[in-house]
């Protein structure tokens, strides 16, 4: 694959604001005719031009320019940042041009630029060239037979009492991490600290009793890790652990200054070391001597790195050089020479076929092995590069002088810049598998941060107290921590009881403006039903009041024809009588019978709605008819007032017809028109009642409304507190949790660092008895020699020097027996007590 160029030929947009460029933007091919030419004439060809020939450049012809200098070629097609060309017109690389006054303006230096990344036009009519650069591949394609059989190497009870505890963190001077474990390397004081990247918990200490480490290195198994460093100025030598045991394997490198480089070659034949005498050494490990010696760089020795494969060797220099060497042989292989200042780093990418220098010059150049090309010039950092480190994966990380930390995507593109430091971060290192990257700064703040989410994740200890401080500060924390949570807890509940009465008071409010929205609404319907209602019976009111009156009318009517039938009638029957002979027993009875008849009708009238009253005047008024026909019939023969008296009889019937039905029809009619005034009475009552209520429920209304966004504002003030509260519930349960965890696992660390102790004790004791009873069994045996030629000499003077010498080993003998017996006991003794720490440890990583 050939590597994307870092700028896109739209870069040339760029020149809109340049005045040199009269056309318009979008059309505009910035070419060495039109724009780069007079750059050049202005302020470059005094120097360069044909007959000067700076630097054995000439910029006075498009050719010559392509030509480049004594250095090489001063452009590369499509990277106008990383050309030379543009370093020197920038000043960001030296011999600066020009090399009087002052650079470039920016303006002109972005025209050159653009020409550059625009393929290198010499007019408009010309085709953009490409760049003649080595094809890699970018995605790292890593050997999984790389990795070894089993689990990865991880320390298995290593000490974690630190050798020293300094007043401070110091500055850690380098950072590694195993290609296979989540663990880290990082330089301490006098010791080397291994750190699990996962859990960030110190996993073991390794002392550097030669002095301070300034240099780590993992072997590309992950099962060794080598420290080098020493006294500066006084010695310098390298230390290689076994991960697993800590054990030393390897101590090589005798130098009279301290190792400031230094790497392990991955056969296990080799230890390269550099440093301030300017040499790369080449160690064996097996006899420890030096086989060979380099001298090729021109300032110290600042790094240096094996390939991962194992064939190739590249050290870097305070010079700004570089160089690749076969790893065993110590021959030349590539000389890199691109950085103008020092050299901060070298770091292969996991599978060997790609090398990065980083510099102070702010540049990390990468390099590809076949022909020892650059790959990418990348300008990281400008005011210098301090760290860099590859992951496994491609991707990397550099830290600068400007306090930033940058991680970087395996096609060179910038993936995320972390928030600018207090301090300049002076290593950087991934982990195993690339998730987390940590971070180390001038005071000596270690950090880890997630490449995933870019968070800070936590801290880990330049400066490791003892463990009896640590267990002393959780003692002294756990006693406290269940307080907290105490308090947490009740700071908790009494913020939920305060959201629960404001929730309370949110629902009292809610329920008092409901009940007058419903109240109003109820009202509201009520009063409409009823002035339906009062309408519809207004109208039955307006319908009844016309036959109401009518048949009022007709009935006063009717009883006035049936008063005046019956005067007539009276009038009538007076007539008769004074007609008629003296008054005999039937005359008397008619008289009763009308009275009782008047009489009755006229209670009847009084009282129109008693049925009784009307049923007594009707059968009264039968009982008179019945008798007056009786008496008509007696007085036929009389054709005078009798007649007449019988005629008016006979009517009276239909009269007191007329009035009974008219009666009844004004009777239904007022009986309905009386229910309706009644129905009107209880509507206009109920409306009295009705008004004034849902005036009051209107009126409490806009308060009813207005209380309820103080009580949703109450409760989400309350329900603000309670995240907070919960999580520092959960933080004081966990941080209590956390705590009785720590204080376990320091108190198995605690007992680890006993029994090792015991053992190591124990290893000594044995140690000594296995040398006493090899001595005792010699001596014994000489012992024995010595009798057997004493029974062989007879001379007195020749068996009292036989005599002496037995006396003497038998004296030894008996010493060392002594010792051995009493020796024996303590050896049982620590041998018995390490078995117990052992299950004792055992039982607190559980």
């Amino acid at each position: 694959m050939t590597l994307p160029q870092p700028y896109r030929l739209g870069k040339c947009l760029l020149l809109a604001t340049c005045s040199a460029l009269p056309l318009a933007a979008g059309a505009e091919k910035v070419t060495y005719e039109d724009h780069v030419f007079p750059i050049f004439e202005q302020a470059c060809t005094n120097c360069h031009n044909p007959d000067k020939k700076k630097g054995d450049l000439d910029l006075t012809s498009y050719p010559g320019t392509m030509a480049g200098g004594s250095s090489g070629k001063i452009a590369v097609p499509g990277d106008g940042g990383g050309s030379r060309l543009y370093s020197l017109i920038t000043h960001t690389e030296e011999p600066v041009m020009p090399p009087k006054g002052d650079k470039l303006e920016k303006k002109q230096a972005d025209v050159i630029r653009a020409w550059i990344d625009g393929g290198l036009l010499e007019t408009k009519s010309s085709t953009a060239k490409k760049a003649d650069r080595p094809k890699i591949e970018l995605a790292v394609n890593v050997d999984p037979a790389s990795k070894p059989e089993g689990p990865p190497p991880m320390p298995a009870d290593l000490s974690l009492e630190p050798a020293v505890v300094g007043i401070r963190a110091g500055i850690v001077k380098d950072m590694a991490y195993s290609p296979w474990a989540p663990l880290l390397a990082v330089t301490g004081q006098k010791q080397v600290l291994l750190y699990n990247t996962d859990s960030l918990r110190l996993a073991g200490i390794l002392p550097f009793p030669a002095g301070q480490p300034e240099v780590l290195s993992f072997h590309p198994s992950g099962q060794y890790l080598l420290a080098g460093g020493g006294i500066p100025g006084k010695s310098g030598t390298t230390i290689t652990w076994e991960i697993k045991t800590g054990k030393e394997v390897v101590i090589a490198g005798k130098e009279f200054d301290s190792v400031i480089a230094a790497g392990l070659r991955p056969d296990l034949g080799g230890v390269t070391t550099g440093g301030p005498s300017r040499l790369v050494k080449l160690w064996d490990t097996q006899s420890g001597e030096q086989f060979k010696s380099i001298k090729k760089h021109t300032d110290w020795v600042t790094s240096l790195a094996y390939s991962p494969d194992g064939v190739l060797l590249a050290t870097g220099g305070r010079g700004g050089g570089a160089y690749v060497w076969e790893a065993a042989t110590g021959n030349e292989f590539h000389t890199l020479r691109a950085h103008q200042k020092a050299l901060t780093a070298i770091s292969w990418r996991a599978d060997s076929n790609v090398l990065a220098t980083a510099s102070e010059d702010g540049n990390v150049i990468f390099w590809e092995m076949n022909d020892g090309k650059q790959v990418k010039k990348l300008a990281a950092h400008g005011s210098g590069v301090l760290a860099f480190d590859y992951a496994r994966d491609g991707h990397f990380a550099t830290s600068g002088r400007d306090k930033r930390v940058k991680i970087w995507k395996p096609d060179f593109n910038l993936k995320k810049e972390l928030p600018a430091f207090k301090e300049l971060v002076v290593e950087v290192a991934f982990s195993h598998d690339g998730k987390r990257l940590f971070t180390a700064d001038y005071s000596g703040k270690l950090e880890a941060w997630d490449c995933a989410t870019f968070a800070k994740v936590g801290e880990l200890n330049g400066n490791p107290p003892r463990i009896a401080d640590r267990l002393a500060w959780y003692e002294k924390e756990l006693k406290a921590a269940p307080a907290a949570v105490k308090a947490a807890e009740e700071k908790l509940k009494a913020s939920e009881a305060a959201v629960a009465k404001a929730r309370q008071a949110h629902q009292d409010a809610v329920a008092r403006r409901d009940g007058a929205k419903q109240n109003i609404a109820r009202l509201k319907q009520e009063l409409a039903k009823l002035g339906a209602e009062a309408k519809q019976l207004e109208a039955r009111r307006n319908q009844l009041a016309g036959p109401r009156q009518q048949r009022e009318k007709a009935l006063q009517v009717a009883e006035n024809s049936l008063n005046d039938h019956r005067q007539a009638l009276e009038g009538a029957r007076r007539e008769l009588a004074n007609a008629a002979p003296p008054a005999n027993p039937r005359a008397e009875e008619e008289k009763k019978l009308v009275a009782e008849a008047q009489k009755c009708r006229k209670l009847s009238d009084e009282k129109p709605e008693d049925a009784g009253l009307k049923r007594r005047a009707e059968e009264a008024e039968r009982r008179l008819a019945d008798h007056r026909r009786n008496l008509l019939a007696a007085n036929q023969q009389d054709d005078g007032p009798a007649k007449r008296v019988a005629e008016l009889e006979k009517q009276l019937a239909g009269s007191e017809a007329k009035v009974a039905e008219a009666r009844k029809a004004f009777t239904e009619t007022d009986k309905e028109w009386q229910g309706v005034e009644k129905r009107r009475a209880e509507i206009a009552a109920r409306r009295k009642v009705i008004n004034p209520a849902l005036a009051s429920h209107a009126k409490k209304l806009p308060e009813f409304e207005k209380a309820i966004k103080p009580a949703q504002e109450a409760i989400a003030a309350r329900e603000k507190d309670l995240p907070p509260l919960k999580k520092a519930l959960e933080s004081a349960r966990n941080r209590h949790a956390a705590l009785g965890r720590d204080q376990k696992f320091w108190m198995a660390a605690a007992v680890n660092t006993e029994a090792r102790a015991a053992r190591a004790e124990h290893q000594r004791l044995k140690g000594e008895q296995d040398a006493a009873l090899a001595e005792f069994k010699e001596l014994s045996r000489k012992l024995g020699q010595l009798r057997k030629d004493l029974e062989a000499v007879e001379d007195p003077g020749a068996r009292k020097p036989l005599l002496e010498e037995i006396k003497v080993v038998s004296a030894k003998l008996s010493d060392i027996r002594t010792a051995i017996d009493q020796r024996a006991p303590k050896l049982a003794e620590l041998e018995k007590k390490a078995a117990a720490l052992k299950a004792r440890h055992a039982e607190l990583q559980q």
